[in-house]
């Protein structure tokens, strides 16, 4: 088991179960990331992938286990200290947003809101950058609801990043997008992890997006941890294993590409 005073991430014989349910959804569940890391998991429906989100974000508590972060226990870090250092984007859309998308992606920045005050000129200026960056400034002062699936998913995008935390966590970030918009939004995810020293972690069921774009690659199966590894480590059989089905992996170009 990795030190973790000197893991960046490090989930340890963690056990859960939801309230009310005998049955484990995870029982001594071990994963560790390094800084920097683009790490994309996979797995079939059930496996446990939201849930370990929701862990990470202490919106869920394990029942037995230890989550460290940075070093230090996730239990000892407060929920706005949490946010400052990690970004959560849902799977879902949310329907009912009737905000402007500059007011919508500074609400990223509550982590830093004084209580009983308005969001700073500052935040506000933070918020426009993230737009330019995204190359979505153009439509700031649009009503949310109103925009294409691509565009929703760069506002959420923007506005996870306002809070200029280390770590990304996306939950199917390329639910609803058409091919052309989910390799654009993969590119963006790539480009925060090489450029800015983005911790980029995917929940994908895209399999050929998650081995085009991720240095490692995390098959879980009904709570367990079937491999975590570097992509190019990861054979046919293992991942045929994960999916109970023949996948072949092939490789053109230094691209890793899969044949079901």
């Amino acid at each position: 088991m990795k030190n973790p005073t000197t893991t960046f991430l490090l989930i340890k014989d963690l056990s859960f179960s939801y309230p009310g349910e005998e049955r484990f959804l995870f029982k001594n569940f071990n994963l560790s990331m390094e800084e920097k890391d683009f790490l994309s998991i996979i797995g079939p429906n059930g496996s446990g992938k939201t849930t370990i989100f929701k862990l990470i974000t202490k919106e869920f508590s394990p029942n037995e286990g230890l989550i460290y972060l940075k070093g230090k226990e996730l239990k000892n870090w407060k929920r706005k200290e949490i946010a400052k250092l990690v970004s959560y984007l849902p799977q879902k859309i949310p329907l009912d947003i009737n905000f402007k998308v500059i007011d919508y992606v500074v609400m990223g920045r509550y982590p830093y809101k004084v209580v009983f005050e308005d969001y700073s000129g500052k935040d506000y200026d933070i918020a426009l950058s993230y737009l330019e960056k995204l190359d979505i400034k153009n439509i700031k002062d649009k009503n949310f609801s109103n925009l294409s699936g691509g565009e929703q998913r760069r506002v959420m995008l923007a506005q996870a990043l306002v809070s200029e935390s280390s770590i990304l966590l996306l939950d199917e970030p390329d639910s609803f997008l058409d091919i052309s918009h989910k390799k654009e939004f993969y590119e963006i995810l790539s480009y925060l992890n090489k450029e800015e020293g983005k911790t980029i972690v995917v929940i994908s069921h895209d399999l050929q997006l998650a081995f085009s774009y991720s240095k490692k690659i995390c098959g879980m199966k009904e709570g367990n941890l079937c491999f975590l590894e570097q992509r190019e480590n990861i054979n046919d059989e293992k991942i045929s294993q994960l999916f109970n089905t023949k996948i072949k992996t092939y490789k053109i170009d230094e691209k890793i590409g899969l044949l079901y």
